[in-house]
């Protein structure tokens, strides 16, 4: 559904019966980023968070969860988490970047 455009509907069938989060965290993952396609960005901020709780070294997780919380005008919040982003290991060169340049822009320190 995702590889087709189908954002929403690929929402509606990860939705249906998810497993455990401390079981499935890709499968998660891949709800909390649908999310952020479907612009459904409070959910998607809640379910990164939960994430980074059971596994905070996860810049991909930061970034989505940074990128969730801007959306929802959370400018302080959203800044820290670009900079905890911008310092994991798992980005490539163009998403470090990114984060970084988002948490300058919004004044992280």
């Amino acid at each position: 559904q995702l590889q087709s455009g189908n954002a929403r509907g690929a929402v509606a069938t990860l939705e249906q019966n998810p497993p455990p989060l401390a079981q499935e965290l890709p499968y998660h993952a891949l709800l909390a980023a649908s999310y952020q396609q479907t612009a459904q960005w409070q959910k998607s901020a809640a379910l990164y968070q939960q994430m980074i709780t059971l596994r905070p070294d996860q810049a991909t997780w930061q970034l989505g969860l940074a990128i969730a919380l801007e959306r929802l005008d959370q400018s302080a919040a959203a800044a820290r988490h670009y900079r905890l982003a911008q310092q994991g290991q798992a980005l490539d060169d163009s998403a470090r970047r990114f984060a970084s340049e988002r948490a300058t822009a919004l004044g992280a320190r």
